[in-house]
């Protein structure tokens, strides 16, 4: 053809420009991207990994003993021959690839999907998963070194519900996994009550097992709880004053004060703005077996300045409520 057109001649040939298509695809504002959630866990100093989503089976067989994973027929080695069921698996070995190599803080999430089910009925869930260890902070002057902690991976994960416009729809419950250190792992449910992620340290024999030499915290989350928005909306401004009410709780040391919250603003009143844990106390002055949890209950009504005698009126329908509910009393 090339011979055929120098005969005839080039400067002969029909020329005609492609036409090419520059529709834009919709964007809807309720929609919270995965890029969005990147840029947030970059920003708190965590760094993207791309790990295989293939995995060693016995890695696989210590996070998950109670999962079956699903085996490649022909895998490329030995240490990679089933399909991950939690992204845990590629980001362990990562880190823990770094920290042969001399690194003592790491920070590494990953976007990506998860494989259950049997050969014939395979689910492939897309999760957004993260891992920390190491010092809170690079070294620096200004604040006194410390370790990661459980809270600090649970900042992360509640940013990441703050993105979405409802975090409040998010609660964490003590449960335990077998990955994950028996006084330290939380199931991640949703408005709806499904658990919808996990976040807890690595089981302290498992941290031995993978040789590390510091605790590592994790969190696994499911895509689809994260992606939807609520978009925000104006309400009027209160032009009268609110009244903050501190409380101090003695309450079993096994409940949990999301519970507290929640059990507070399922009284329903209007007056009561905001619900804040500002303290949590076991020792000398508290009974055994129990806690003081130290509650900000803030009141405010957008038609009226507020009267001692309804604040007092609303404050002891709280105690009310918790010493039914939980057996709260007001500490001494």
């Amino acid at each position: 053809i090339e011979e055929v057109g120098r005969v005839y001649g080039y400067e002969q040939l029909p020329r005609h420009s492609p036409a090419i298509g520059s529709t834009l695809l919709d964007v809807p504002e309720g929609q919270l991207s995965l890029d969005r959630m990147k840029d947030l866990l970059v920003d708190r100093g965590y760094q993207e990994a791309i790990t295989y989503s293939f995995v060693d089976p016995a890695m696989q067989q210590a996070l998950l003993p109670d999962e079956t994973p699903i085996a490649l027929k022909n895998p490329i080695s030995a240490d990679l021959a089933v399909m991950r069921t939690s992204l845990w698996a590629g980001l362990l070995q990562a880190a823990r690839h770094n920290q042969a190599r001399q690194e003592n803080r790491i920070r590494l999430f990953e976007s990506g999907l998860r494989f259950q089910g049997s050969l014939d009925d395979i689910r492939q869930e897309p999760c957004l998963a993260g891992l920390a260890l190491g010092p809170v902070w690079p070294q620096q002057w200004a604040e006194k070194a410390r370790a990661v902690n459980f809270f600090d991976m649970k900042a992360d994960v509640e940013a990441l519900f703050g993105l979405t416009g409802r975090a409040g729809s998010f609660r964490f419950q003590a449960v335990e996994h077998p990955a994950l250190h028996p006084g330290q792992s939380a199931a991640i449910i949703n408005a709806e009550g499904l658990r919808v992620g996990w976040l807890g340290m690595l089981h302290p024999r498992l941290e031995k097992e993978f040789e590390f030499t510091s605790s590592v915290f994790l969190f696994e989350l499911e895509l689809a709880a994260l992606t939807q928005k609520r978009l925000p909306a104006f309400r009027p401004l209160s032009r009268f004053p609110s009244v903050r009410r501190d409380l101090a709780l003695v309450v079993s040391a096994n409940l949990e004060a999301g519970r507290v919250q929640d059990a507070i603003q399922t009284l329903g009143n209007a007056l009561i703005q905001d619900v804040r844990v500002f303290d949590v106390y076991c020792g000398p002055g508290v009974a055994s077996g129990h806690k003081s949890l130290a509650l900000t209950v803030v009141l405010q009504d957008s038609q009226d300045t507020l009267t001692d005698a309804k604040v007092e009126n609303v404050i002891t329908d709280v105690l009310t409520k918790l010493e039914r509910d939980f057996g709260a009393k007001l500490r001494d």
